[in-house]
């Protein structure tokens, strides 16, 4: 076995989310208004301060028109630790 210990985890990219945001000509502010969270609130959450419930990753992926797969690698990073 390898000595080398390697933990996947999932996490949220929010550099992607962020450069999506901007692609669809919003702002975060804008983006909580329309999937009705505060500023302050998405911002905690893009900064990874609290975690997106499902429904909330939901509402992005429609409101920035999102893909699947672009739901995935955003909301879904794979992050490798060693």
């Amino acid at each position: 076995m390898n000595e080398e210990k390697r933990l996947l985890l999932y996490h949220l990219d929010n550099r992607a989310l962020k450069a999506s945001i901007i692609r669809n000509g919003m702002t975060q502010e804008q983006l909580a208004e329309m999937i009705g969270l505060t500023p302050n609130s998405i911002s905690r959450k893009i900064n990874g301060k609290n975690e997106f419930t499902l429904g909330e990753a939901q509402k992005i992926k429609e409101a920035l028109s999102l893909s699947s797969e672009e739901v995935s690698s955003i909301f879904f990073a794979k992050r490798v630790d060693k």
